[in-house]
């Protein structure tokens, strides 16, 4: 596969940020969350990507270079100015994917520190990621960078 490297996203990533990000939705939202649009990606990520790559105050954006393997990976990371209601510098893990070859490899753990790296710079005062209840690999993975179970949303589908 050779050394991953993780890099600041540009205009060039945006086909394979949104190609990515399909991918995220299908495997993870498709199978826990009936209530997401997983025709989504293929209308609006590449927009959702571009907006992001413009917003460098605000947001950042890194992908995962695997050797002759391309582009493995991505996180999108956002901070929350300080409000009323929670006055703390926010930096949010937004998203995260790494394709599964890819996984137990390290590259999710490049991309995470990548993340924290920013958050410090930025001065956040607290980061977040929201991970689905069902996802015990994704609550297990991030639990290694510190983050904790804060809430559980409760939904059901009506008639």
């Amino acid at each position: 596969m050779g050394e991953t490297t993780v890099r600041l996203a540009g205009p060039g990533d945006l086909d394979v940020l949104a190609e990515l990000n399909a991918a995220l939705f299908a495997e993870d939202s498709g199978t826990r969350d009936p209530f997401l649009d997983q025709t989504w990606p293929v209308r609006e990520a590449r927009g959702y990507f571009a907006a992001a790559l413009d917003d460098g105050a605000n947001v950042v954006v890194y992908v995962a270079d695997a050797g002759d393997a391309g582009t493995v990976g991505y996180l999108i990371g956002r901070l929350h100015a300080p409000n009323s209601m929670r006055p703390v510098l926010t930096g949010e893990l937004e998203s995260m994917y790494v394709r599964p070859p890819n996984r137990s490899s390290g590259t999710g753990s490049l991309l995470v520190r990548a993340f924290l790296r920013w958050a410090d710079e930025c001065r956040v005062g607290r980061v977040a990621v929201t991970a689905y209840a069902a996802n015990e690999g994704a609550i297990r993975f991030y639990g290694r960078f510190g983050l904790r179970p804060k809430s559980v949303t409760l939904d059901a589908a009506r008639s």
